[in-house]
């Protein structure tokens, strides 16, 4: 009886110090949660006179702790995994594609990705940026949606009637 006694207690001893060991354990640095959803991975995009920045934030716990990729396209193109395909291009591109990539980010940070706003002739205020991991889309499309203007003049308009029928 004594024996019984004590082989439970060094099996309770080994159940509680590995259950403490996994616990304190990092996240591994490819772990990532696949169910992630949209809103899991806060971003904003910031366009200025000659830069966009784009603000990534993401919680660990959530999202897990791997590296992945920011890719932008141009507003008419689409990536493989995309739900929605609305438009005039019927090709797909590959998000695995290495030229889309224009920075990386890990998840579960908060981080900032600043870019040229013009690519050659292109304005990338138009584009669209995507959050990817392995070919699979986390998040994404994002656009551009605090943009400084240009000149803070406010138009003034001299109005004779309300319908501006008058002149």
């Amino acid at each position: 009886m004594k024996r019984l006694w004590i082989i439970i207690a060094l099996l309770f001893v080994f159940v509680l110090t590995s259950s403490v060991l996994v616990a304190c354990i990092d996240m591994n640095e490819d772990t990532i949660i696949y169910d992630i959803t949209q809103e899991k991975i806060s971003t904003q995009v910031s366009v200025t006179l000659d830069k966009i920045k784009i603000t990534l934030k993401s919680v660990e716990s959530d999202v897990g702790n791997a590296t992945v990729n920011v890719v932008a396209v141009k507003a008419y193109e689409y990536l493989e995994g995309e739900k929605q395909l609305y438009g005039l291009s019927s090709e797909k591109l590959s998000a695995d594609d290495e030229t889309l990539v224009i920075g990386n980010y890990k998840l579960g940070t908060e981080d900032t990705i600043e870019i040229d706003r013009y690519d050659n002739e292109f304005d990338r205020l138009y584009s669209k940026y995507y959050v990817v991991y392995e070919g699979k889309i986390l998040r994404g499309p994002i656009y551009a949606t605090d943009i400084k203007a240009i000149s803070n003049a406010v138009p003034q308009f001299d109005i004779k009637s309300k319908k501006g029928i008058l002149g």
